[in-house]
C-alpha cells in the first residue's frame, strides 16, 4: 500500500494481497477462527504488525506501509458468552502497489516523479522505443523525484523497482 495510490480492499478470507498505502478491511476472523457454539461476545487480537487493527467485531482495517511488504501474521482470539474461547493465526500478505509516473518541465529540465512499486528504483533511459537498449539513468534510490537533463532529441524513461 502507498502513499498516493488508490485504495483497495481486501479479504483475509478471499486470499487476495493488500497493497501499500491501501486501507484494509475484512471480516474474516469470525470465520478463520470458529468452532464456537454461542454468539461471540469479544474478539481481540494477541499480535501482529503494528498498522493492522482488529475490531472488538472482528473487522480489520489498516495501511501498510512500504516496510510491511510481504506475509503479515497474527493471532486473534474469540470468546463467547460462556467465556468459552478459541484462537486462530491468519495471515495476509502485502504486496507493491502499480507504479504510476508522472512528467513535468522545469525550465529545460524534465522531473520524473513516480508513487508505488518497492524500492531501490532505478531510472532507466532509451532513444529507441521500437528496439530499446535501455541504460541506466541513475543508480538504485529510494527517492520518487529525479530531474533529468535531456541529451537526446528522443528519449523515453522507465522506472525499475525491485
Amino acid at each position: 500500500m502507498e502513499a498516493t495510490q488508490r485504495a483497495v480492499s481486501r479479504h483475509a478470507e478471499d486470499g487476495a494481497p493488500a497493497a501499500i498505502g491501501a486501507a484494509v478491511t475484512s471480516g474474516a476472523v469470525k470465520r478463520a477462527v470458529g468452532g464456537l457454539d454461542q454468539p461471540v461476545a469479544r474478539i481481540g487480537a494477541l499480535g501482529g504488525p503494528a498498522w493492522l487493527n482488529v475490531s472488538a467485531a472482528g473487522s480489520l482495517s489498516g495501511t501498510p506501509g512500504v516496510g510491511d511488504i510481504g506475509t503479515n501474521v497474527f493471532t486473534v482470539t474469540l470468546t463467547d458468552l460462556n467465556g468459552w474461547s478459541r484462537a486462530a493465526t491468519l495471515q495476509i500478505v502485502v504486496v507493491p502497489g502499480p507504479l504510476t509516473t508522472s512528467l513535468a518541465f522545469q525550465g529545460t529540465n524534465l522531473v520524473l516523479s513516480w508513487t508505488g512499486g518497492q524500492p531501490p528504483y532505478q531510472v532507466q533511459m532509451a532513444t529507441d522505443v521500437a528496439n530499446p537498449s535501455w541504460q541506466p539513468v541513475s543508480g538504485p534510490t529510494t527517492n520518487t523525484t529525479l530531474l533529468l537533463a535531456p541529451t537526446s532529441t528522443a528519449a523515453f524513461y522507465r522506472i525499475q523497482s525491485q
